[in-house]
């Protein structure tokens, strides 16, 4: 369609398009991150992208475990900034389950870089003897540049 003409519209979508990423198709989820991804590169940092993640990201605590993740993931993708993302997946980060936890402080870890608790936290996973998360905090520890 046509990109929006205000501020007001340019959030309405930013924040639509974040709902869209964990529907159950997965085409329209693609192409909500490619779309979001044109939004990152043409306004990122603006106070209308950074709202519309606000108001997207408020529905995050009510997705499954499995959804959070794949969220925590285009997080990172789009290397949002943190103005944006950060609040919303701080609000995430203390659920119970431990591989979904890892997701979001990999994606924290990427989005605000100069902040080294989201590392420590992730080198702690990367000790564990569970293998699988342990190989989870160690990519995220890699993806973040650490």
């Amino acid at each position: 369609g046509a990109p929006p003409q205000s501020g007001a519209e340019f959030t309405q979508m930013v924040a639509l398009l974040l709902s869209m990423l964990h529907d159950h198709d997965i085409d329209i989820r693609g192409y909500a991150g490619s779309a979001l991804k044109e939004c990152v590169e043409a306004r990122s940092r603006s106070p209308e992208f950074n709202a519309g993640i606000r108001a997207g990201a408020e529905e995050l605590a009510r997705l499954s475990n499995d959804e959070r993740k794949m969220i925590a993931g285009v997080f990172a993708w789009l290397k949002l900034d943190a103005i944006a993302a950060a609040p919303a997946l701080r609000a995430l980060v203390d659920t119970d389950d431990k591989m979904t936890r890892a997701y979001i402080l990999g994606a924290l870890a990427v989005i605000e870089p100069d902040n080294t608790r989201w590392p420590a936290l992730l080198r702690e996973f990367a000790a564990s003897p569970d293998k699988y998360l342990a190989k989870i905090a160690e990519d995220a520890l890699i993806h973040a540049g650490r």
